[in-house]
């Protein structure tokens, strides 16, 4: 019997999940899979301002290089692989950063390039940027497609460790773009970490994300998320090193399951 209902389980995940990927491909849903690292993951899906490293003490001024890869099995569903690669450099109040995630399956696969640019004016508390993005998603038997979009956006770094991002898309490909206004907020104190995202969508819904990254020993930090109208909490587990980063999470769909994720960083200070 147990073993029934596990086959079961199994086999309603993969509906969803097939079911998910033909609503992406007909243009009904413009965001039909998130491509984050295992620390967004563990930080309940919440992007840091532009700058501002989710764990490590670096902010916009400071200068360093870092490669990052990381993998997941979204969902804990057989055959389903989630994985990013990410490059940034920071110098002298501006940061390039670019990254590339793909999901993959036997019957959907989705690519997703992103390039983004800012650089430090007024003052050096205020921030302007932009970022490109670019998605190919392809269902099995069907013809592929692309989609993309142009953000531009600004920040804003207050005195005493706050920090205030909007985005917005200026440019988008025929189905829309995935979101139309993106809100991040950071309050830095320490090695403490507490971050928002607020998710505005072109249908006029949002979305709420709560993050942390908690210092929990040299060179170790606590990563906890929560988004309230999912009900989605994860966790992490994130170790800082002179050069290198290695992070573990967690993240728990009330409906899909279970998501555990990894990443590794190398960093040139």
């Amino acid at each position: 019997m147990q073993k029934g209902k596990a086959l079961h389980r199994g086999f309603g995940r993969r509906v969803i999940f097939c079911c998910a990927a033909v609503i992406a491909m007909s243009g009904h849903a413009s965001n039909a899979f998130e491509h984050q690292d295992s620390r967004t993951s563990g930080m309940g899906g919440t992007v840091m301002p532009g700058g501002i490293h989710p764990c490590c003490a670096m902010t916009w001024e400071d200068r360093y290089a870092a490669v990052s890869a990381s993998c997941s099995a979204p969902y804990s569903i057989e055959g389903l692989a989630a994985s990013k690669a990410a490059i940034d450099i920071h110098g002298n109040g501006r940061w390039l950063s670019a990254s590339w995630g793909a999901l993959s399956h036997d019957l959907y696969r989705e690519d997703r390039f992103s390039i983004e640019t800012a650089v430090v004016v007024a003052g050096r508390f205020l921030a302007i940027g932009c970022r490109g993005e670019m998605t190919r998603r392809k269902v099995e038997g069907a013809t592929g497609e692309r989609d993309g979009q142009a953000v531009a956006g600004m920040e804003i770094l207050f005195k005493g460790g706050v920090a205030l991002q909007v985005d917005r898309p200026i440019l988008r490909g025929e189905r829309g773009g995935r979101d139309d206004f993106l809100v991040r907020a950071a309050v830095i104190a320490g090695g403490l970490r507490l971050s928002f995202n607020r998710i505005i969508s072109i249908e006029g819904g949002a979305e709420d994300r709560f993050g942390a990254s908690i210092p929990a020993a040299a060179g170790a930090s606590l990563l906890l998320g929560y988004r309230p109208g999912a009900e989605i909490i994860s966790a992490g587990l994130h170790s800082s090193g002179k050069s290198l980063n290695i992070c573990f999470s967690w993240e728990s769909h009330p409906v899909l399951g279970n998501t555990f994720s990894a990443l590794v960083e190398r960093i040139w200070r």
